[in-house]
């Protein structure tokens, strides 16, 4: 039996497409049998092509089925598809609705565009764009892991998608341009913002230990789409402020990194990134259980949970992004100090006073006065970030010039609010 899809005909340039909706499980059903863009090309895809037809089935299970199973206003852009089958001419056909009795002829010119679309049994939808959503949906509506070589279930099942109405725009296969719409959409899409990059970029080791490590330390208690976390929010960090964190071991510990990102090269080795992985993790086992910070991210789904996370951002700097990035920085430059580890960093940190005293250490270095304002610029962060050095017992490699703008700049805003503009001893 045929497959029937209201659309519309259109035509851009050379191309004859079809614009309509599908519900998830019709656009399910028509691509089970797909085959990868490969499968149908004449010629092999480029090495570039092939990584981008590459599926991250991690990031699909825990990522984006994730969001289609929990975010009920869940939304995706059009997929891009093309309509494959042997024999195209005759697996495909239109009928627009003016071939209907009945319709007055004043409605007949704008109605030539609309009507039904035919699809027989033997079609099989390939994706140009939108591989990843396509595997994610099919994996949120039978809660299975899109991987092909996990026979496991994920915890992200959603079966109100098999009703939810997916937009497509569907292009009939022509072998000799399907290598071009497909370069064409991926080499000129919009680009993403910064937060939206951590989210999907691949290519970017930074971003992928972010994900990973995230998932493992912190799940429901991070903030994945804003760089900042508003004062009633349950979560306790952002994923920017990981992949910050990330950046900061992985420019600390990879010898020629800042070689290859002025080659525009972000995805390191495998060793690098093993060991990259390793140390981050040793990081954030130990920050995660820190007093305070244990404190803030158990009950992670409870009401009281959440009570504690508020309360920590409204009293203390530990539940602030921007002074976690000046933290994380410190306690990953001194882990290079000689006899250091990270056990040690943090038991220095966990006797540290974090609050918003005015007149204690951080009054006009990261936040400025009773109302608690942040201060996020980059000399803020900057001189934050050195007194933490500083009371980590860090010594700037005996750098004088290093030594005296940190006790002259800590002066000087001491000094601008009238506070004692003497640096306090490291812990």
């Amino acid at each position: 039996m045929a497959n029937m899809i209201g659309c519309v005909k259109a035509k851009f340039g050379e191309h004859d497409y079809y614009v309509a909706s599908m519900s998830g499980a019709k656009l399910v059903q028509l691509c089970q049998t797909q085959r990868e863009l490969e499968d149908v090309l004449e010629e092999p895809l480029t090495v570039e092509e092939r990584f981008n037809r590459t599926p991250n089935y991690q990031r699909i299970a825990n990522e984006i089925c994730r969001y289609l199973a929990q975010d009920p206003k869940r939304f995706f852009g059009p997929l891009v598809m093309g309509i494959w089958a042997q024999d195209l001419e005759d697996a495909i056909k239109f009928e627009p609705l003016t071939e209907l009795q009945g319709i007055p002829e004043l409605y007949r010119q704008s109605f030539s565009q609309f009507g039904t679309l035919f699809l027989n049994d033997a079609v099989s939808l390939v994706p140009y764009d939108g591989q990843h959503r396509l595997l994610a949906i099919k994996a949120a509506i039978d809660g299975r892991h899109p991987d092909p070589n996990k026979a496991t279930e994920i915890p992200f099942q959603n079966r109100d998608l098999e009703t939810d109405e997916i937009s497509v725009v569907l292009i009939p296969f022509e072998t000799d341009s399907a290598r071009n719409i497909f370069t064409k959409i991926n080499k000129q899409a919009k680009p993403v913002s910064a937060v939206d990059k951590i989210q999907l970029d691949d290519n970017d080791s930074a971003a992928v230990l972010a994900r990973e490590i995230s998932d493992e330390f912190f799940d429901s208690n991070i903030v994945r789409l804003n760089p900042s976390i508003p004062a009633t929010a349950n979560e306790f960090i952002t994923l920017d402020t990981m992949y910050k964190a990330a950046k900061n071991i992985i420019e600390e510990e990879v010898f020629n990194w800042k070689i290859l990102t002025a080659n525009l090269t972000t995805i390191l080795d495998d060793d690098n990134l093993a060991m990259c992985r390793s140390q981050l993790k040793d990081i954030f086992q130990k920050f995660t259980s820190l007093r305070i910070v244990s404190a803030a991210i158990s009950n992670p789904s409870s009401d009281e949970g959440k009570e504690n996370r508020i309360t920590l951002r409204a009293n203390n700097l530990l539940g602030k992004p921007a002074f976690l990035h000046c933290l994380f920085k410190a306690w990953i430059t001194a882990r290079g100090d000689e006899g250091s580890t990270d056990q040690l960093i943090a038991n220095k940190i966990d006797q540290m006073n974090f609050s918003y005293d005015i007149d204690g250490i951080w009054n006009n270095l990261i936040f400025l006065g009773e109302d608690k304002r942040m201060q996020t610029k980059p000399e803020d962060k900057k001189i934050t970030t050195h007194v933490l050095l500083h009371l980590l017992g860090h010594q700037f490699g005996g750098i004088q010039g290093d030594i005296d703008w940190l006790r002259n700049t800590y002066a000087s805003r001491k000094r601008a609010i009238q506070r004692d503009a003497t640096l306090p001893d490291p812990v």
